[in-house]
């Protein structure tokens, strides 16, 4: 097809917001010289509130959970508006996509300044056609208001690109409602609590574990 796009989310799918979130847990416990292991990660996967705050007191041995989990998300804030390592294979694969002439966009949450100086200071800014900030659409995700300016900007429609994302709450609910055919979900362990509990509205077509696995997915798209 003339117009094969892919639009992207940006934390947890460009960039490795698991990894700063795995530093701060552990870089916060080596502070109280407690070695957390890998229990606690599995601990708290899929949890959130109440049941989040008892592992915390748990694992770290204090009785004020709620000022440990308050920490750890001010910490990562403040490293998430630094800087965020960009996943293995983006670059890549962002560069093979470009040869084929795919187009590529950014959909994510985010402020666009953020997003602006994070693809900047990977080194991948150029690959993307358009990028847009939920601040510039009335509703946020999982509305499928900006999927369809992401696709406008593309020039493209619903069944001639791909949407990846991390959540099914926010991606694959947003992108399906704006009529993607194909929506693609990278799992991690953030995906697991930021989905927790959610209505699945809709299922992902594809679940993949790495950006790597796009590459087929898409290839269909540019034959189909």
């Amino acid at each position: 097809m003339d117009h094969t796009g892919a639009i992207f989310d940006m934390d947890g799918v460009l960039f490795d917001t698991e990894r700063v979130y795995q530093q701060t847990w552990h870089e916060l416990a080596g502070e109280r010289q407690i070695n957390l292991g890998s229990g606690f990660l599995k601990a708290i996967t899929g949890t959130n509130g109440e049941r989040m705050r008892r592992v915390v007191e748990e694992y770290y041995q204090v009785s004020d959970g709620l000022a440990v989990m308050e920490e750890c998300m001010k910490r990562m804030r403040e490293k998430l508006a630094a800087h965020i390592p960009v996943k293995d294979g983006v670059p890549e694969i962002l560069h093979f996509f470009r040869e084929q002439g795919v187009r590529m966009a950014v959909a994510s949450s985010s402020l666009p300044g953020q997003i602006e100086a994070n693809l900047r200071g990977a080194g991948i800014r150029d690959y993307f056609d358009a990028v847009v900030s939920g601040t510039e659409v009335e509703r946020g995700k999982p509305a499928p208001d900006i999927f369809r300016v992401a696709l406008c900007q593309l020039q493209s429609r619903p069944e001639e690109c791909v949407y990846v994302g991390d959540t099914i709450s926010r991606d694959i609910i947003g992108s399906k409602r704006a009529g993607f055919v194909k929506a693609i979900q990278i799992c991690s362990q953030l995906t697991k609590e930021k989905d927790c509990g959610v209505k699945r509205e809709f299922e992902p077509d594809y679940v993949v574990e790495d950006i790597y696995q796009v590459l087929p997915i898409v290839r269909e798209l540019i034959d189909a």
